[in-house]
Order: structure tokens, then C-alpha cells, then sequence
């Protein structure tokens, strides 16, 4: 029977040994999945390098990581759903009893003002 399905293992450094991955790759594992927001290239290069000695028919897929903009420091702000807070570009001052400013100069020219902003992951919209 050929098989359609493909097994996907996301692998770290914390967890590559050679015989471990031998067991993920003997167990049908085709594909290493390398989450790049959390390991820097040298970590990648040898995850690579392990799963190589294993086999060069395992796929590896980088995952990369998009751009983030990050809240600067602030004073609390105390909000409700439904009120409205303003963000400010950084080095622009702003009412900061009801906004923040972040990290990137351009937001207000790369952001329309009815999109969608994800705060924390998404926790907060």
C-alpha cells in the first residue's frame, strides 16, 4: 500500500540524539520540522548534521520566524473590552494614559487603523 500520510517531528538540540532520531526515522518520521524562532543557526546546523547521519531522504523543513513588533515600556493602562487604545510608532510621544508606543518606527504607515492587532500572543485583541 503506498502511503500519502507524512510524519512530521519537530526536533530541537535539547532532543537529537543520533539513536533517538534513528527510532523517529525507523518508526516512519519523513520530515524534521526545525523551529527557527527558538534556535539559532548554529543549533540548526547541527540538528541538520544529526539528521543527515541517519539518512539524506529525511525532508527538513525550517520553520521561520515572522515578524514580531514588540510593545515598548509603559505605565499600566487599565482597559475594558470594547475601549479603544492607540499605539503609537517608537520615539513618537502619545497620550500614554491610552496607548503605547512600539518597538517599529513605520507601524501607523504599515497598519491600517481597522486591522486586526493580536496582543500577548494573541490574548488579547
Amino acid at each position: 500500500m503506498k502511503k500519502f500520510t507524512k510524519i512530521v517531528a519537530t526536533i530541537s538540540t535539547v532532543r537529537c540524539e543520533e539513536d533517538f532520531l534513528k527510532k523517529l526515522f525507523d518508526a516512519g518520521m519523513n520530515v524534521v520540522r526545525l523551529n527557527t524562532a527558538h534556535m539559532s543557526l548554529e543549533d540548526a546546523d547541527f540538528v541538520v548534521k544529526r539528521i543527515r547521519k541517519i539518512s539524506d531522504t529525511i525532508g527538513i523543513m525550517l520553520d521561520t520566524k515572522g515578524p514580531e513588533v514588540r510593545t515598548c515600556e509603559f505605565e499600566p493602562i487599565k482597559i475594558a473590552s470594547g475601549d479603544k487604545i492607540k499605539i503609537f510608532d517608537k520615539g513618537v510621544s502619545g497620550d500614554s494614559a491610552r496607548g503605547f508606543n512600539v518597538n517599529y518606527a513605520n507601524f501607523s504607515k504599515e497598519v491600517d487603523v481597522t486591522c486586526r492587532i493580536l496582543i500577548d500572543d494573541g490574548e488579547i485583541e
